[in-house]
């Protein structure tokens, strides 16, 4: 777990999310490794055309403050999202935290959402890639600030 960001040593409240957000990963992480019946099962029960308020699962990418880079772990947990649910429609939607101007994190969610789409062409996925508008949270400082530095799948 993180101890600090750069030479700022964390909160305990810091800290806390930090492993909030790790336990996410890991819960997200066994979600998509216990996929591999997801198609057959779960998406045939699914409507053939979904609007942008009727999705069936939500799945979350997260990254580093004032960063839009992908970790390894997103990548691994993209790329057995891609094997399991390839060829399907995914809606993408940024958020941001609170910290810094809206101006600037619009433009780094967008940077954020390019990237992501770039790391799923580069793995070979050849469904559909939706993106919605990104959500800038005006309460989202402190303990809710590293939950909102993430993108959601929407399937």
């Amino acid at each position: 777990m993180k101890e600090q960001i750069g030479n700022t040593p964390l909160t305990d409240k810091e800290k806390w999310m930090f492993s909030q957000m790790d336990s996410l990963r890991k819960a997200n992480f066994k979600l998509i490794q216990n996929m591999k019946d997801f198609d057959t099962v779960y998406m045939k029960k699914a409507p053939k055309s979904r609007d942008d308020n009727n999705h069936s699962l939500t799945l979350s990418i997260f990254f580093e403050s004032n960063s839009s880079l992908l970790d390894n772990k997103s990548k691994l947990y993209l790329n057995n999202l891609v094997k399991s649910l390839n060829n399907r429609v995914l809606t993408l939607q940024a958020f941001t935290d609170a910290y810094g101007k809206a101006s600037y994190n619009k433009k780094l969610a967008e940077a954020r959402l390019k990237n992501l789409i770039t790391y799923l062409n580069e793995i070979g996925f050849e469904g559909e890639i939706k993106t919605q508008n990104y959500i800038y949270d005006s309460k989202a400082m402190g303990q809710n600030s590293s939950f909102n530095r993430r993108i959601d799948i929407l399937l």
